[in-house]
């Protein structure tokens, strides 16, 4: 199984994210205190919605306190920052890879980062004005990539069998409602209207295609 290991962070919007893709992922997710936060905390179920009990979550005490009792094999550890030495595409991530990141104003602490040279990442970032990500799309990035190519089936594909599913308020219309909203979305972007021409003989009708305003137009034509 997947392992995503937040050490230390500080944002509980940000590990309640990280959280949800964990679930997404059936991945598990591990916490290294102390934490800037309660993870009873409202801002992190809130960033989890309703998805946040099902989280495979573990705490630990300390980074070492972690090692002591998981006794992670090194090619298992993948440490995330954005001056890794090596691109997340070039890794060959174990199916039990742990992905591990850092406090989001500080990063993995040094002393930590340094027991594992040749064992850090980072991820590809086009642009000069960026100098990090988001601690929860890093994430992201990281679990899915980590995840590419495997070949088993999802048990979650079969949609009606997620638990606590959370419609949207577009799914939650009957069939015909939506039906109908999509109907007069398409009928409000162009319109045909009959007029009667002055210069045709009377009941001769043309025809003039008429395009009414609509998301994205500038205007009547």
């Amino acid at each position: 199984m997947l392992g995503i290991v937040l050490v230390q962070p500080e944002i509980p919007g940000n590990t309640g994210a990280v959280g949800r893709t964990c679930v997404a992922l059936d991945a598990e997710l591990i916490l290294i205190h102390p934490l800037g936060f309660h993870i009873t905390d409202a801002r992190v179920k809130r960033s989890g919605l309703d998805y946040w009990p099902y989280v495979r979550l573990a705490e630990f005490a300390s980074w070492d306190d972690f090692v002591a009792e998981r006794k992670p094999r090194i090619d298992q550890l993948f440490l995330f920052e954005e001056h890794g030495s090596r691109s997340f595409y070039d890794a060959a991530y174990p199916e039990d890879a742990l992905l591990v990141f850092g406090q989001e104003t500080r990063g993995i602490p040094e002393d930590i980062w340094r027991r594992y040279p040749g064992r850090q990442f980072h991820l590809p970032m086009r642009s000069r004005h960026i100098r990090s990500l988001n601690l929860a799309n890093t994430v992201a990035a990281a679990a899915y990539q980590a995840l590419r190519g495997r070949s088993e089936p999802c048990p979650n594909d079969a949609r009606g069998n997620r638990p606590n599913k959370v419609a949207s308020p577009r799914s939650r219309l009957p069939t015909a409602a939506k039906a109908g909203c999509c109907s007069r979305a398409r009928n409000a972007t162009s319109k045909t209207r009959r007029r009667e021409n002055p210069a045709n003989p009377p009941g001769l009708t043309t025809l003039k295609q008429v395009t009414v305003m609509g998301h994205g137009n500038g205007g009547v034509q």
